[in-house]
């Protein structure tokens, strides 16, 4: 059994050699005294656990393998809208919430899982939730850490984790749910979920902040669940899916160098639970969505029916969210432990998202409708929040696989648009989904997955801004930034951003080596773009992979053009345009023009040559835009003159009700520049 190898048994890691040595303090975050205490625990941890955790420690994570490595999180500070929503996420959501009532009571406080649908829908409204969310949570909180080095978001960590810690039983387990006979509970509610991402939030506690207390409980409490599960046929295909598990076993890992915990992140089976077939990530990538994603319901009684925009009954089966991470995973062992396997389904999904018809992601990023995949463009219930945050590791995941950072073009796609909009502009409330034709609602909890995968998915974009990328510095995501970045030869390299983006398209970037170096620098140029202009100190140079000797205060400017474009709908919005503005897509709030409340928006006309040049629009962000267009109200001759004037708004203004219109003339009309028109080929490409 897994228990019998836990406590102070010796360590077995695996032999680093000299290339893939460094220590975990590297890492780490920086305090200067803020970070005293969580020494000081660490410390006293370490001498009460043993030489063993010594060895994991000092040697630290085994490197993921790849073209494209993180930078820490505590190596870069963000600003632009990025780094305001970072700040404000932190601010008026992470320290804003009541964690002893809702998140750590629960906890303390164990009932017993309720079974039926109705004991599960009382338990629902009376305050918890089945899924709680404290794991996602606190991993959370460990990357917003490391990032901003705040005080209070250091103790925050730290209360959380010795909180949780001093609930964790002797077996491993930690819970909500009062303990069953052979820990049956992890396999009713989402109990499993809740295990997984407390797995993965103290591993990467362990990983970040060097815990040894915390990567003890994270090996327990696994192995807690990985025992439980032999003990139970029906856990091995039925009931949950345990999201993140694998990941977090992973990362376990890659800390310990013990195989046995590869083996659990390539062979745990993974139950449907609303998704698809039951399968280890070794196995799993023979049921892509397309030919049952959606069908059309037979039975009345199907739990998952809705109704789509044409009023037909449909179910959903291939749940995006859970989907996403298992791919994300299986990219992540595919660098630990390349198997073709492995890749099947993350090749077959990266084609469907972009594919000219029946595409799985709409303009605005989102995917899916009522958590399932849909190909139709189908607005209502879309962009569940979690599938949101993890689109934009999956975007992330395929730069490395693809060498291609035009993926990156996906990824800012996805955070100006649906996941900023999944957020009220003074940072507190958050989404569900975020639909792009019909009002927008805020989700009533804090508790569940989508609150918890939005905080975790703003925590990781600091390290979404640059990279380390074959051999030299990559710049991913155009905002204000300075970070710094370790590369062969100990060379460290001062980076720098200066540029309003997404407002305009000039950013200045500053190269300062520790010392003079000669590597590339890598630059992502949009697809939206059609023509950009780069230079080096003054001096004009071609392409986006920019090979010299660089000195201290070397200077690049790039230069890309902004223009307001019409983009043409696709499917179920084919007919009609949105309109776009770098990675912004715009939308029409009917309070702000005083629609009303009858008329249909996405029946008006718009007048395409009447937009205006961008004004300054201080109501969803200090710095935000808008512009004005004409247009005919629904039913109107275009033969006479507008009768409205419209403001369109960037998509994340919570008012947003309609992006897309018919058109005066459709002339300007284009494809979306992110749609493939031919096949994905591997290969660098900028």
């Amino acid at each position: 059994m897994c228990l019998a190898r836990m406590g102070n048994e010796k360590d077995h890691r695996m032999t680093h050699n000299n290339t893939t040595k460094h220590a975990i303090a590297s890492q780490r975050p920086k305090t200067q005294g803020a970070g005293l205490p969580c020494f000081i625990h660490g410390m006293i941890s370490l001498l009460v656990s043993g030489a063993a955790y010594a060895d994991a420690l000092v040697q630290g994570p085994l490197p993921l393998p790849g073209p494209l490595q993180h930078i820490s999180p505590g190596d870069i500070r963000v600003g632009g809208e990025i780094g305001r929503r970072i700040d404000l996420t932190i601010e008026k959501n992470l320290l804003a919430l009541d964690y002893e009532k809702d998140f750590l009571r629960p906890f303390r406080e164990p009932v017993a899982c309720p079974r039926s649908a109705s004991d599960r829908e009382a338990f629902n409204k009376s305050g918890r939730k089945l899924f709680n969310g404290l794991g996602e949570t606190i991993d959370a909180a460990v990357y917003f850490a490391a990032y901003s080095k705040d005080p209070r978001v250091l103790q925050l960590k730290d209360r959380l984790i010795n909180a949780v810690l001093k609930t964790q039983r002797d077996d491993g387990y930690i819970g909500q749910f009062t303990p069953t006979e052979g820990n049956r509970q992890f396999f009713d509610g989402f109990a499993a979920e809740d295990v997984a991402f407390l797995c993965l939030g103290l591993a990467n506690d362990a990983v970040l902040f060097g815990r040894p207390d915390s990567l003890d409980a994270a090996k327990k409490l696994l192995c807690c669940f990985t025992d439980a599960q032999k003990h139970y046929e029906h856990a091995k295909g039925y009931n949950y899916s345990a999201i993140s598990l694998c990941e977090a076993a992973l990362v376990l890992y890659r800390l310990t160098g013990e195989r046995e915990y590869l083996d659990i992140a390539r062979h745990t089976v993974l139950g449907p639970e609303r998704t698809s077939q039951a399968a280890s990530l070794l196995e799993w990538g023979d049921d892509p969505p397309f030919d049952r994603g959606w069908d059309d319901a037979r039975k009345k009684d199907e739990p998952d029916a809705v109704t789509d925009a044409t009023g037909r009954e449909k179910r959903r089966i291939w749940h995006v969210y859970r989907h996403l991470d298992r791919m994300v995973t299986q990219m992540l062992l595919d660098r630990v432990a390349p198997d073709p396997r492995y890749l099947r389904m993350t090749r077959t999904i990266r084609e469907a998202l972009t594919r000219p018809r029946r595409a799985g992601m709409s303009i605005t990023g989102g995917m899916g409708s009522h958590e399932g995949w849909s190909e139709d463009q189908d607005p209502h219930g879309h962009a569940e929040s979690c599938a949101s945050a993890y689109s934009v590791r999956f975007f992330e995941e395929l730069i490395n696989l693809d060498e291609d950072l035009r993926q990156g073009d996906l990824m800012e796609r996805v955070i100006y648009n649906t996941l900023f909009a999944a957020q009220d502009p003074a940072g507190r409330q958050l989404r569900y989904f975020t639909p792009f034709s019909d009002k927008r609602i805020y989700y009533t909890s804090d508790l569940y997955c989508c609150p918890g995968n939005f905080r975790r998915g703003i925590s990781r974009l600091p390290l979404s801004v640059l990279y380390r990328f074959r051999n030299g510095v990559a710049i991913n995501l155009y905002t204000p930034c300075n970070a710094s970045v370790a590369l062969a030869g100990n060379v460290t390299v001062k980076v720098s951003q200066e540029t309003r983006y997404p407002n305009d398209g000039t950013i200045r970037i500053a190269i300062s080596p520790s010392k003079p170096a000669t590597f590339p620098v890598h630059l992502r140029l949009p697809r939206w773009c059609a023509g950009p202009q780069v230079s080096v100190n003054g001096k004009p140079v071609r392409g986006a992979a920019i090979q010299r000797e660089w000195r201290e205060g070397d200077r690049i400017e790039l230069s890309l053009p902004m223009r307001w474009r019409w983009v043409a709908g696709r499917d179920l919005q084919a007919g009609r345009c949105a309109l776009m503005r770098g990675p912004v897509v715009y939308c029409l709030s009917r309070s702000k023009n005083s629609l009303p409340e009858k008329m249909r928006l996405r029946d008006i006309t718009l007048d395409p040559a009447s937009v205006t040049a961008p004004q300054p629009d201080t109501t969803i962000r200090p710095d935000g835009l808008r512009c004005r267009v004409k247009g005919w109200s629904p039913g109107k001759p275009l033969a006479g003159e507008p009768d409205l004037e419209l403001a369109l708004t960037e998509f994340p203004d919570p008012t947003g009700e309609e992006i897309y219109f018919r058109l005066s003339d459709p002339e300007p009309a284009a494809g979306d520049e992110l749609v493939e028109r031919e096949p994905a080929r591997r290969g660098p490409h900028h």
